[in-house]
Order: C-alpha cells, then sequence, then structure tokens
C-alpha cells in the first residue's frame, strides 16, 4: 500500500496533507493523531480557541492542507544581475515562502527582517 502511494505521490496524482488546525478538527486516532495532539497540548492549543463568537469571521473551522506544492512557472528572464520571475500559486500559499526556498538564506530570520 505504501508503494502504491508513493508512485501516486511521485506522478502527482496524490500529495501529502497535514492538518489546518480549527474548532471543527478531528484528530485521527494512531500515531499522527497523538503526535498532532502532543504538539497542540504542549503549546496549551485546545481546537474550541478557534471558534471566534464575538466575531465569528475570524473564526476557523479547519480543514487538511498540501505540506508541498508545486508552483506554476510563467515566465523566468535574467536580465543583467537580477532575475525576473512571473509565477501562481495555489490560493493559500505565500509568495514569500517560495521565493526563501528559492534563495535558501542561512539565515532567513535576519535576512528577511
Amino acid at each position: 500500500m505504501v508503494d502504491k502511494v508513493n508512485e501516486l505521490i511521485v506522478r502527482g496524482r496524490a500529495v501529502p496533507v497535514g492538518h489546518l488546525v480549527g474548532y471543527n478538527t478531528r484528530l485521527l486516532p494512531g500515531p499522527q493523531g497523538d503526535m498532532e495532539l502532543g504538539v497542540l497540548r504542549s503549546e496549551g492549543v485546545d481546537p474550541a480557541m478557534f471558534m471566534v463568537k464575538s466575531i465569528p469571521k475570524l473564526s476557523v473551522r479547519g480543514g487538511y492542507r498540501p505540506l508541498f506544492i508545486k508552483p506554476m512557472i510563467i515566465s523566468v528572464n535574467l536580465i543583467g544581475s537580477e532575475l525576473d520571475m512571473v509565477f501562481r500559486l495555489p490560493r493559500g500559499n505565500y509568495a514569500t515562502v517560495l521565493l526563501r526556498e528559492l534563495i535558501k538564506s542561512r539565515q532567513p530570520e535576519v535576512d528577511f527582517t
């Protein structure tokens, strides 16, 4: 079964996902759910905290999110020493994260603040 899932991932037909924690999060039984619950507890987080009754639009229901994405590269041009790149990301992903991965700074917390 693991080999079949890995093959689907390599072919782009499946992608590993992780929890986007929210008030409706249901942790699965087993090692993964135990690990997620342990992290939530150690951080003092209860999924119910994501329900904001006073401002419902700020509430987060929860769900799943791909652990990695493949950006759609539209164009890449080298102009002198500058790189001009046009790309598209799936909704909910951040260009700054993609750019950080491209640049791979040894100290992103220093270089990008």
